[in-house]
């Protein structure tokens, strides 16, 4: 079925929008989506302003040409345009990642500047599928569902805003969108390195060329299913969060042993998962198996007779189940030093507003004593100036410039996994995460 951005578009709400800001490389899917947004918003008697940014990020010779192609394109539909130019020496590897995440972060600074809603891009259902089908062969679980319709991120380089990310364009095909291009008479810039198959995607994307519908339609049906099953477990995940979590002194998170009382063990179990990333400061979900063997002994724990605590260290945090619950904190071999970013728990920024963390939780818990002194020792120094250190907690709380990460989405949260954390959120003392502001009509 040929491509119509009317029909598309509808579906969405942009009534809530001021601007909406389309990240434009040159290449057909970004001109696409450019293209037909513009279209369907003319057919409106009123709606949001629409803005383009090009990324450039000056890896290889051509990329400030192709940025100038975007721009008179632009021009010739009277859209504003933005070049944000990756500035610094590159990395010698792990450049696709590298590039990736300086991309995300000067779209979020692009879009601060300039007002901007929402953040729209690209990707289709060809991206959606071929990253499916390199996540299967990884065996990632929670990765199985594949690209996010949207993404929440954040900006650190601005204000510390988050803005949304989205992908309106993930169930269209490739060759439709370059169908709708060529009926328009409009042109597009092929990249050179999608060519090369050095990069894991480029060789998936030629195996895909000659595969099979059904092996295509299993793997859109497979993401479609992990994409369900990862919400409503991260749904799941919040509500036990919301009911057992506390955060008991600073850096030291407390569980209630009766969490093990819930039939949902996946859920527990990413719970756990997530507290274990969030407790040791890394950017990725905690060990599976840790997670589950956390799970089985506090099934089984003795919680009334003071039994020897049981300890397991998993991706920088220190785990303890002890008889008034189980305890979360930074793993003491993680040496503390006086870079900030060292830690992963916090991450300094431009804002220029004051973000207040909450103090922690008043409970009836009686925590030990012993884990909150390792939980002090183990927060992160900030140098006021050369006279005055805080902890990262306090200086936080005063309103320095300091962003507390929401680890395992300390740049990104999918919005798959949005409800488990907006509950992390406020646990962390952060400003809120904002619903999308541009939804499908009923599912927001």
């Amino acid at each position: 079925m040929a491509f119509d951005p009317i029909k598309h578009f509808q579906e969405f709400d942009f009534l809530s929008c001021r601007n909406l800001l389309v990240a434009v490389s040159g290449g057909s899917d970004s001109v696409g989506l450019l293209c037909a947004l513009n279209s369907y918003l003319s057919s409106l008697p009123a709606g949001p302003l629409l803005s383009a940014v090009t990324v450039d990020h000056a890896l290889r010779e051509g990329s400030k040409a192709e940025a100038s192609a975007v721009g008179a394109l632009c021009a010739s539909l009277n859209i504003p345009h933005f070049v944000k130019l990756w500035h610094g020496a590159k990395p010698v590897t792990g450049i696709q990642a590298a590039a990736r995440h300086e991309r995300r972060a000067l779209l979020a600074q692009c879009a601060t500047e300039v007002g901007a809603d929402v953040i729209f891009t690209g990707h289709t259902l060809d991206d959606q599928i071929e990253t499916v089908m390199m996540r299967q062969r990884r065996g990632s679980g929670p990765g199985l569902a594949g690209i996010a319709s949207a993404s929440l991120a954040y900006d650190d380089r601005s204000d510390g805003t988050p803005v949304w990310i989205m992908r309106p364009l993930l169930g269209v095909g490739r060759q439709d969108i370059r169908a709708y291009l060529k009926a328009q008479g409009i042109s597009w810039i092929d990249d050179p390195s999608n060519n090369n198959p050095a990069f894991e995607r480029i060789a998936v994307r030629s195996e895909l060329q000659i595969a099979s519908d059904n092996l295509r339609h299993s793997l859109v049906l497979a993401s479609n299913n992990a994409a369900e099953k990862r919400e409503t477990l991260a749904f799941a995940a919040g509500d036990l969060f919301f009911r057992y979590v506390q955060e008991v002194a600073p850096g030291l998170v407390h569980i209630d042993p009766v969490v093990f009382m819930s039939p949902n063990a996946p859920a527990a179990c990413v719970l756990l998962r997530t507290l274990i990333a969030f407790a040791g400061g890394a950017s990725s979900l905690g060990d599976g198996q840790i997670a589950e063997e956390i799970y089985k002994r506090g099934v089984v724990f003795d919680f009334s007779r003071g039994a020897k605590p049981w300890r397991e260290t998993s991706n920088g945090a220190l785990i303890e189940i002890r008889q008034s619950g189980v305890y979360m904190l930074r793993e003491g071999r993680k040496k503390r030093r006086n870079d900030i970013q060292f830690d992963g728990r916090y991450r300094t920024t431009e804002a220029t507003r004051k973000q207040g963390l909450h103090k922690p939780n008043v409970s009836d818990v009686p925590v030990p004593a012993s884990l909150v002194r390792r939980a002090s020792d183990l927060e992160p120094q900030y140098s006021v100036d050369a006279a005055v250190t805080l902890t990262a907690f306090e200086a936080s709380g005063l309103g320095y410039p300091l962003r507390r990460l929401i680890n395992p989405w300390p740049d990104l949260v999918p919005l798959f996994d949005l409800a488990l954390a907006k509950k992390l959120n406020v646990l962390a003392g952060a400003v809120a995460l904002p619903d999308t502001p541009v939804y499908f009509h009923g599912k927001k």
